[in-house]
């Protein structure tokens, strides 16, 4: 099985954090993956952000080459199994 989506999300968003928002979708059984990007990581964003099974955080400005390396790993691989682009 590969996945066929990919959840694209900024961590600040204006209610609730990006964050947040995967661990809502994590705990309905959605395991569709998900690349966040932002303006401030942190470690302890990035570490969080694992945690809750987010594939990468690109930080603004995106490259856009990265950001196609990412989709086209996690599009191209079985679940649970994604690692980072060559």
């Amino acid at each position: 099985m590969l996945f066929r989506s990919c959840l694209i999300c900024d961590i600040a968003l204006d209610d609730i954090s990006g964050i947040e928002l995967l661990r809502s979708l994590r705990a309905t059984g959605l395991r569709t993956p998900c690349i966040f990007v932002t303006a401030h990581a942190t470690p302890h964003c990035r570490e969080e952000a694992r945690q809750h099974g987010a594939v990468c955080m690109l930080d603004k400005p995106v490259d856009p080459d990265d950001l196609v390396g990412w989709l086209s790993c996690v599009l191209n691989t079985a679940p649970d199994t994604a690692a980072s682009p060559k």
